[in-house]
């Protein structure tokens, strides 16, 4: 009985010590191919720009490129909107967003996941109301298929 728990040892030790190669070969592969943290960022913060363009153009064929199928927004009045809702609410003519423009942009990236923080100076008006002013936003972007796609939006009213 201990030979058998010996070589069940043995060829544990052999199992974890493939798997380990196979991960380090893994890790070396994706280091190699995939793009910097500041390459990302700089993507991510393109990404982000084309957002607030569409926005301001109340451009729905591209914001629908951009939103996640599951994409949210969570207003500064603590309402939940969905990508369908937001959509909708631009055809309709209900959100029209004149001008949009991100600043003290700061971007936090992992992987194919990157959270973008600023100050977003809006003009424009829902539903007849005015939501002129300035804005602390956070913004989630997720990477499908090489391509950088906005997953969730947050927005705090900043006081005059």
């Amino acid at each position: 009985m201990e030979g058998n728990v010996a070589l069940a040892g043995v060829k544990l030790h052999a199992l974890l010590l493939a798997l380990a190669a196979i991960v380090e070969g893994a890790c070396a592969t994706t280091a190699t191919n995939s793009p910097t943290s500041s390459e990302r960022e700089q993507a991510v913060i393109a990404a982000m720009h084309h957002y607030e363009d569409a926005l301001a153009r109340n451009d729905v064929a591209t914001l629908e490129e951009i939103f996640t199928d599951d994409f949210i927004f969570t207003t500064a009045r603590a309402r939940v909107v969905t990508r369908a809702q937001e959509l909708d609410d631009i055809r309709a003519g209900q959100l029209r967003t004149e001008a949009a423009r991100i600043d003290d942009v700061q971007v936090r990236s992992r992987g194919g996941l990157a959270v973008v923080t600023g100050r977003v100076t809006l003009r424009g008006t829902w539903r007849g109301q005015d939501f002129t002013g300035q804005y602390q936003v956070s913004a989630t972007w997720v990477n499908e298929r090489g391509r950088w796609r906005l997953l969730a939006i947050h927005s705090s009213r900043i006081p005059d």
